[in-house]
């Protein structure tokens, strides 16, 4: 039955009521105010980077039962998987979940059309990440352009109470609200990449300073906040000038957030650069080598090693260090993690977009089906970028591994997401060591480690789903294109039906499950791009072995490392290939590079692509 209209007032029962009028069942009715603490503080952990709340204040509205169901219902979206007595009273943490969103997205246009107060968008910004979580990345979007308008909003009133009034409570007032204005700049930056949509806020939080130390929060002391960041430097027509070293204020843990606020703004320019062609784009920065300062590639990785200088060194992560320890034993682990993912997907995300050069560096290609390198680099450069994304892959998964050791289970969206980038790249350099010149199994644990933790991670996030499933097509793929390499394959028409029923089968759009598509997708793309290789005037030959035995050596070894574990989720289904196909790393960069974890819009146009 629908709850009864309510004013606001606390029930004699002492539940926490609703502070604006609706109509639906209270989820939050009855649950122990202590299992709504545990939920606030799973929140505060697992996602630092979203850390608007003031604490000391939710906590005293909490205790007064003064915070609207709409905003407890937000929290419990994100955070009842983490909290089993609240699980189970839904019979599972999914269906948790689902109760508390669907709560919030009934009752979030009734709040806002009575207050568009900070709670209405703290609140949609929550349910921003439930969604990206489900895999709904435009769903999310779309509240995330609600959630920011209002956030505006909130800041600019937020803004001239506290010019008029300097007392504590103002100015935390006016702390919360920059920093939900800078959450809904983050969500933009991770669900956006360029990919599903143009991002342009960074129009709109120019003139929004940083945000303060954990303490001055906190506290609410008097202080000022560090000038606009953003001054919509565009490393494809500008310069990058960098900063010297001693001219580098060193912020540590206590302004982790602004750290990583910074590292996100350059991690979506880079993203957004690569999903909208990237080397292939038509500026000069673009298609200049990437060893020069006036490339594309140059610029953003100045930028980046500021970004990294600006940290205090006890923030770097270091596998012989006791940093990273120091951190996760003081409760920090999470925020320690995320400014040093953020750096690793960064460095990875830049430098993959020049990996089909090695197959040319490494003379593994017999045409020239992919570009060739724009010019002669310096001796060594390609060894050394490529030791540099092995390391930056390796050291993503190790702290994941730490972080697990320690009893931490750090799953949410934005680690999946690093977990699988680091693990297709270690997958890349496992299947084909030869063209990055690399020993043959690099650390072929740390691989499988990565696939079953993205495997746990599938009953915490649907969204794990579609990563670990493109991981597993990924596996196949590679394996096979592995075992190939030591014959001089030919692609064939007739061999185009059988890979074209396996795509009908796998991409229908009434039988695949959610979690199914981007297996689909990636077969899409191959299929359409195979058609194309294949309508060309003279057969090519795909790849050509250097030293036979080696080759099967290697891959032997590295199907070992991989197989094994990936071989017990992959059935007994039909191959993914039934026939040879050509290995086009662009096409799988793109794949590889959404973010949004919305699997259900294609990339393509099945009809489309089936049907050329």
């Amino acid at each position: 039955m629908p709850a009864k209209h309510n004013t606001g007032e606390q029930s004699k029962s002492g539940r926490v009521q609703l502070g604006d009028a609706l109509h639906y069942q209270n989820p939050v009715a009855g649950l122990d105010k202590s299992l709504l603490e545990r939920a606030f503080y799973a929140f505060i952990r697992h996602f630092p980077e979203f850390n608007f709340f003031h604490q000391p204040s939710f906590l005293i509205m909490l205790d007064k039962q003064r915070v609207p169901v709409m905003l407890l219902c937000s929290i419990l979206a994100l955070t009842s998987r983490f909290v089993p007595e609240i699980a189970s009273q839904h019979g599972s943490s999914t269906r948790a979940s689902k109760v508390f969103a669907n709560y919030v997205r009934q009752s979030i246009m009734s709040h806002t059309a009575v207050a568009m107060d900070i709670f209405s968008c703290q609140a949609l910004v929550l349910l921003c990440l439930y969604e990206w979580g489900e895999g709904n990345g435009s769903r999310a979007w779309i509240h995330n352009g609600m959630a920011s308008r209002i956030a505006h909003g909130v800041h600019a009133r937020a803004k001239d109470l506290a010019a008029k009034d300097n007392s504590a409570s103002e100015q935390s007032r006016l702390e919360e609200a920059r920093r939900t204005v800078w959450a809904c700049f983050l969500i933009d930056a991770m669900i956006g990449c360029g990919k599903c949509q143009a991002s342009n806020y960074s129009m709109s939080v120019r003139e929004v300073s940083l945000p303060l130390g954990e303490d001055d929060f906190a506290f609410g002391n008097i202080s000022i906040a560090d000038g606009p960041f953003l001054n919509l430097w565009d490393p494809e027509t500008e310069g990058y000038c960098s900063r010297p070293p001693y001219s580098l204020d060193k912020m540590g843990c206590d302004r982790s957030l602004a750290l990583i606020i910074q590292g996100f703004h350059i991690w979506h320019t880079i993203s957004a650069w690569v999903s909208a062609g990237g080397r292939k784009r038509e500026s000069p920065a673009s298609k200049e080598p990437p060893w020069r300062e006036s490339s594309f590639c140059a610029r953003c990785m100045a930028a980046l090693e500021d970004w990294r200088a600006s940290q205090h060194p006890q923030l770097v992560y270091s596998a012989s260090s006791m940093n990273f320890r120091v951190y996760i034993s003081r409760g920090e682990g999470e925020r320690f993690a995320v400014i040093n993912l953020l750096y690793y997907l960064s460095v990875i995300f830049l430098h993959r977009e020049y990996s089909p050069f090695a197959m040319h560096v490494n003379n593994c290609y017999a045409d020239h089906i992919d570009p060739t390198p724009p010019d002669e680099a310096p001796h060594g450069w390609w060894e050394q970028k490529y030791q540099v994304m092995f390391a930056a892959s390796s050291n993503i998964i190790m702290i994941m591994q730490e972080l697990d050791q320690r009893g931490i289970y750090f799953q949410t969206p934005f680690s999946c997401f690093c977990v699988f980038t680091a693990a297709t790249w270690l997958l890349y350099v496992a299947r084909m060591p030869h063209m990055v010149g690399l020993e043959a199994q690099p650390k072929s644990s740390l691989l499988s480690w990565a696939s079953a933790w993205l495997n746990r991670a599938c009953k915490v996030w649907k969204l794990a789903c579609g990563w670990y499933r493109t991981l597993l097509a990924l596996s196949q793929l590679f394996t096979q294109f592995g075992m190939e390499a030591v014959h001089q394959v030919s692609l064939q028409s007739d061999s185009l039906p059988t890979l074209e029923e396996n795509m009908q089968r796998l991409a229908g759009s009434e039988t695949a499950e959610p979690e199914d598509v981007p297996t689909a997708n990636i077969l899409l793309l191959l299929q359409r791009q195979q058609k194309q290789f294949v309508t060309s005037s003279e057969p090519r030959m795909t790849m050509l072995a250097t030293d036979t035995d080696q080759t099967v050596q290697a891959v032997g070894d590295s199907n070992l490392s991989m197989s094994d574990d990936l071989r017990p989720h992959m059935g007994a289904e039909t191959p993914l290939l039934s026939s040879s196909f050509h290995m086009d790393q662009d096409l799988l960069t793109n794949i590889l590079g959404d973010f949004s974890g919305n699997w259900l819009r294609p990339f393509v146009d099945a009809e489309h692509s089936l049907g050329e």
